[in-house]
């Protein structure tokens, strides 16, 4: 595709790794092959397609072009993050040890649909991308 020569540069991950040669290991190459995967997956959840169209054109890239893999790595990283943040909700939300009485349990499962909603607002996704819903709370919940 003739969009991908207009910014001649060799593939930057590819670069940096040929760069250190020697001084990184195969199992150093292959950590930052899938850090480099971590830090796309932040940024496109961060900043949106809107944000990583312009910032390809930015680099010189026609950012348009990769719209493709933009709009499912959004989806997946929005995913992915709504995961992160509702396991985080439920972690601080009280001693797993202790059993929740049904009125804290309804307070809890409350605030973690109220939160995943407001996630999927801010993110612009939509609530279906969630990765639970209020259905799935209550299946281990006698």
């Amino acid at each position: 595709m003739a969009h991908r020569a207009t910014n001649p540069e060799p593939v930057i991950l590819g670069k940096i790794i040929a760069d250190k040669g020697t001084r990184w290991g195969e199992e150093t190459r292959k950590v930052a092959q899938t850090d480099a995967q971590r830090v796309l997956e932040a940024l496109v959840a961060e900043y949106g397609v809107e944000a990583a169209v312009r910032a390809l054109d930015n680099q010189g890239f026609k950012g348009d072009a990769m719209r493709y893999l933009l709009n499912p790595l959004y989806e997946e990283a929005i995913r992915r993050r709504s995961m992160v943040q509702l396991s985080s909700s439920v972690a601080s939300s009280g001693d797993a040890e202790t059993p929740l009485t049904d009125e804290e349990f309804e307070m809890t499962a409350d605030q973690l649909a109220d939160e995943g909603a407001a996630i999927c607002r801010r993110q612009g996704a939509p609530a279906t991308s969630l990765p639970i819903t209020r259905d799935e709370m209550y299946l281990d919940h006698p």
